[in-house]
């Protein structure tokens, strides 16, 4: 409904009012001195119609905000808020209100107060200059000015804080605020802040309407521009430039976040605490595994909480995924420390204790993988991408991707050794230097088992792709997004069926592998693309292919046949 329609006359004094009909429902959660109340009414204090029009659209659209809040208030979504004093969160029962009521300092109240001030004269200044005001509209804001500074002075006096309401469920908003519950400490705080402000406002103002304009109190101490949340991130993106997968992951991480704390994208990041990454944690593990099933959907994560409080056998969140979160919001955070936008980063102390055993990848037995490479999966002698992969990432410990995306080009040959150029990284990405690249024998296994002879068929028909089928066509334009699937099944019924051994697993049994068979760390961390914590292990050009060729030999497992074939010690 547009403001005008709550624009009404008084029929004997001529003076226009604003009335407003709160609906039943919301009445409950208006601000003081509006709740649960009928109607909103406020004298407009001028029988100018224009003048009217103007004072009944700010007010209207003060209103709004207090309905619009009040709403999300009464659905229960992003008003809840958190607990937090010196021993750390204290979190209720799922379902119950959470309250924030003494997170916010009386220094971040006032500089959240001081931002808005400068702002608004700011504002003020640009309006003034632009606009043609005749003489009679100079006096007539003069003595409205004088008022409400008289007004605004007297109330800071006698600390009548409800002055404030007028400016701050739109100060709430504009700084993601909106979790304060009315008249918890913080709430006060800040409208103690914003009702001093408001004086000094109208101090400027008054002056300025008198042709002042050397009157500007505290202008020269503004304080540096906030950096909301949402900047935090767009910055973080912009400078780390995730892959596009991990950039999503970071985003639900933070959407969880921002509404299970209550805050939003606008909140200025020098206001998070470490308190908000420690109720995070804990209430994100309260969570389904699986959240976007249908029996949730329209449902806020509070509510989604409260639904499977009592039910036991609802598999939740891991303390895996959940600090999978947290480490990406750590690392936004960790720029704006670097660029000197807050002093520490509150996601750092908050680690959560994930090696229980249950998540935890395994690599798989010896037992298993002769049960597996002699079952009729790898029977006869046309071998397609499934074969080739699981035989590939045996003898390699190469990611999935890393060899779904394999050219025929990428397999090379230098003083008579074959070699894979795995060297790109993602979506056709390669790696940046020659320090990054990543050279791996082609073991002799494979070689018996004729990989090398099938590539050298492709090459000769002119093929670009190892396994030509497979193509790119999900949502992160990866290669092996289909196949995961299936050599996931294939896994499954062929070899174990335990959630901690999947396709991933066998990048740990070749890292065992080449444990047994003594292969220094710095080389099966290479062929592994495991990233040395070693300096020295930067400097030189690195090891010849033969060394490695010789190293990756050694890597057996013992007395394992495939396809009926025994497999050879290097």
């Amino acid at each position: 409904m547009a403001a005008m329609s709550h624009l009404q006359k008084h029929p004997k004094s001529g003076v226009y009012r604003y009335r407003r009909r709160v609906p039943p429902e919301l009445r409950p959660f208006m601000p003081e001195p509006h709740r649960n109340k009928i109607e909103i009414r406020r004298s407009l204090d001028t029988k100018d119609l224009r003048e009217a029009k103007r004072r009944n659209a700010e007010f209207g659209a003060l209103v709004e905000q207090w309905l619009a809040n009040a709403k999300r208030r009464a659905e229960g979504i992003a008003t809840d808020t958190i607990a937090l004093n010196d021993a750390g969160p204290s979190l209720p029962g799922a379902g119950e209100s959470l309250r924030w009521d003494d997170s916010m300092t009386l220094g971040q109240a006032e500089a959240i107060a001081q931002h808005w001030m400068n702002e608004f004269l700011t504002g003020d200044a640009e309006w003034r200059l632009d606009r043609d005001a005749s003489e009679f509209e100079r006096r007539d804001e003069l003595l409205h000015l004088s008022g409400l500074s008289e007004g605004i002075k007297e109330s800071v006096a006698a600390n009548q804080l409800y002055v404030a309401e007028a400016w701050l469920p739109l100060v709430m908003e504009k700084y993601g605020l909106l979790h304060l519950a009315p008249h918890c400490p913080s709430w006060k705080r800040l409208a103690s802040a914003l009702l001093r402000a408001a004086r000094e406002v109208t101090k400027v103002q008054k002056n300025r309407a008198e042709g002042q304009w050397d009157f500007d109190p505290k202008r020269s101490e503004q304080p540096q521009q906030f950096v909301t949340i949402e900047e935090m991130f767009e910055k973080w993106v912009e400078t780390a430039k995730p892959a596009a997968q991990t950039r999503d992951e970071a985003r639900l991480g933070f959407e969880r976040f921002l509404e299970l704390t209550a805050l939003n994208w606008k909140t200025p990041i020098h206001l998070l605490s470490e308190n908000h990454a420690w109720a995070f944690a804990d209430e994100a593990q309260k969570l389904p595994k699986v959240v976007s099933a249908e029996r949730f959907q329209g449902k806020s994560l509070r509510q989604i909480i409260a639904m499977t409080v009592d039910e036991d056998d609802v598999p939740r969140q891991s303390p895996g995924n959940v600090q999978k979160h947290l480490n990406l919001m750590k690392a936004a955070m960790n720029v704006m420390v670097q660029r000197k936008k807050i002093a520490a980063n509150p996601f750092n102390p908050v680690k959560l204790e994930t090696d229980d055993g249950e998540d935890k990848r395994l690599p798989f037995a010896l037992d298993e993988l002769k049960k597996f490479f002699d079952s009729r999966l790898f029977a006869g002698n046309q071998w397609g991408v499934e074969q080739w992969v699981f035989v590939i990432a045996l003898f390699t410990g190469a990611r999935l991707e890393e060899i779904g995306q394999l050219t025929v080009s990428d397999i090379r040959t230098e003083d008579n050794i074959d070699f894979f150029d795995m060297s790109v990284i993602e979506d056709g990405k390669r790696r940046k230097n020659k320090k990054s690249k990543k050279f791996i024998p082609v073991h002799s296994a494979l070689i018996d088992l004729g990989f090398v002879q099938y590539v050298d068929g492709l090459r000769s028909k002119g093929m670009t792709m190892v396994f030509p089928e497979l193509t790119r066509n999900n949502k992160y334009n990866k290669i092996t997004k289909a196949l995961s699937t299936t050599l996931n099944r294939r896994i499954d019924k062929y070899m174990v069926d335990d959630p901690r051994k999947d396709f991933h697993s066998f990048r740990h049994t070749f890292k065992d592998a080449c444990r047994r068979a003594h292969v220094p760390k710095e080389i099966h961390d290479r062929f592994s693309g495991h990233a040395s914590s070693d300096v020295g292990d930067s400097y030189g050009i690195g090891h010849p292919m033969a060394v490695l060729k010789r190293f990756m030999d050694s890597i057996h497992y013992e007395d394992l046949e495939i396809a009926g074939r025994r497999i050879r010690r290097g």
